[in-house]
């Protein structure tokens, strides 16, 4: 039976690290609350399995993401598509689909094609979370994964 393994509960020990890309400042003009939000993820410290699916991010309450952006660092050859969605479940492909997991230097974001891509993004006006699920077995592939978000002041 397929099962949810929760990456966000993870250590850097174990294959999930949290941070902000480099930023010199905030810019000029515009919100001080749009960034870019990384998480590294590392299978080869916690493997997952072809039919379970892994949360990689918890998504804030009133907060807007443009869109996502993944960079395969290490490939797998199991892993030959990665969906990325924000349900908890197998195949989940709001935000990037088909992602591939078994090209290295491979970097995919967020196109037209894909659900949230069409609407040019989504509010999570309730906490929410990101969410992985592979074709194959995930042993040994190391990924980063980008999210464009704004921080919005509550409704």
């Amino acid at each position: 039976m397929a099962a949810l393994v929760d990456y966000t509960a993870l250590t850097t020990a174990t294959g999930w690290t949290d941070g902000f890309p480099i930023c010199a400042a905030t810019p000029v003009d515009g919100t001080a609350t749009d960034f870019w939000r990384k998480v590294r993820l590392d299978f080869s410290k916690t493997n997952l399995a072809s039919a379970d699916w892994a949360k990689i991010m918890v998504i804030p309450a009133h907060t807007y993401v443009h869109e996502i952006l993944t960079h395969v660092l290490t490939v797998d050859a199991g892993a030959t598509a990665l969906e990325f969605g924000d349900s908890a479940g197998d195949g989940a492909t709001e935000w990037l689909a088909t992602a591939a997991g078994d090209v290295v230097d491979i970097v995919k974001i967020t196109l037209v094609a894909d659900t949230n891509g069409a609407t040019r993004g989504k509010y999570y006006h309730a906490a929410g979370a990101l969410y992985m699920s592979p074709t194959g077995i995930c042993d040994t592939l190391l990924i980063d994964v980008y999210v464009h978000c704004m921080k919005l002041d509550p409704l």
